[in-house]
């Protein structure tokens, strides 16, 4: 056995009423609060420390440690908080047998609490050995599932290959001139950029040279769509 000085320090928050937790939430929460009194018994106790080490009996928390997957705003911010001051290394499973903190949840008989864990915690930790536990019971995961639901859904965008509408050139026959043709696309691109009929004038030369290329291209997407295709993808 080794020596070994109990500190007393624990918390227990209630669970709130409002809003949707998950037990994930719950224990990610719980590993928040650890390190939060990690960083009060450091400041007050002023003790050098050689090595500092968190236990947990959640696998999930060790898993939200250890990914680097793109998670909901939740779990990110908490799992940014617990890296401000822990590394994903110093952080080990313990059983649930062996987790003093599930005393607080589940119970326990007053008469066996004084002799029980919550005041000494877990017996490996006092233990020579305890540095062969350390680099075998870390059951870190190393990966979680695509569907969990924390993790954030990576939205694809899939191209298929469409030809081109024909819709408007199908209109094209409709004009008696290419003069009248012309002139009519170019007071619809004025409605389309000013988006009321009230504001249109005559059009002006360039406006009218606008339109103008506007049909060529109306009628080159009819005809040569295939080849207009092949050159957006750069391909000869």
């Amino acid at each position: 056995m080794v020596k070994c000085t109990h500190v007393c320090f624990w918390q227990n928050p209630v669970v709130p009423s409002k809003g949707i937790v998950t037990v994930p939430h719950l224990e990610l929460q719980g590993a928040v609060v650890a390190t939060q009194l990690h960083s009060i018994l450091k400041k007050e106790l002023n003790i050098k420390v050689n090595q500092e080490h968190f236990w947990t009996d959640s696998e999930i928390v060790l898993a939200y440690l250890s990914n680097e997957k793109k998670f909901h705003v939740y779990v990110v911010n908490r799992v940014r908080e617990i890296k401000m001051t822990t590394k994903a290394e110093q952080w080990h499973h313990v059983s649930s047998s062996e987790n003093p903190a599930d005393i607080a949840s589940r119970g326990l008989d007053c008469s066996k609490l004084p002799n029980s864990m919550w005041f000494t915690g877990p017996t490996f930790l006092m233990q020579r050995n305890i540095q062969s536990r350390l680099q075998n019971d870390r059951k870190l995961a190393k990966c979680i599932a695509d569907d969990d639901p924390e993790v954030k859904k990576i939205k694809e965008a899939k191209l298929t290959k469409t030809q081109y509408s024909t819709a408007i050139y199908d209109k094209l026959p409709k004009f008696s001139s290419l003069k009248r043709l012309i002139t009519s696309f170019a007071y619809l691109q004025q409605i389309a950029r000013k988006k009321s009929w009230c504001a249109i004038s005559t059009p002006t030369v360039t406006q009218l040279e606008d339109a103008e290329q506007l049909v060529i291209k109306i009628t080159q997407r009819k005809h040569f769509w295939t080849e207009l295709d092949a050159l957006h993808k750069g391909q000869k």
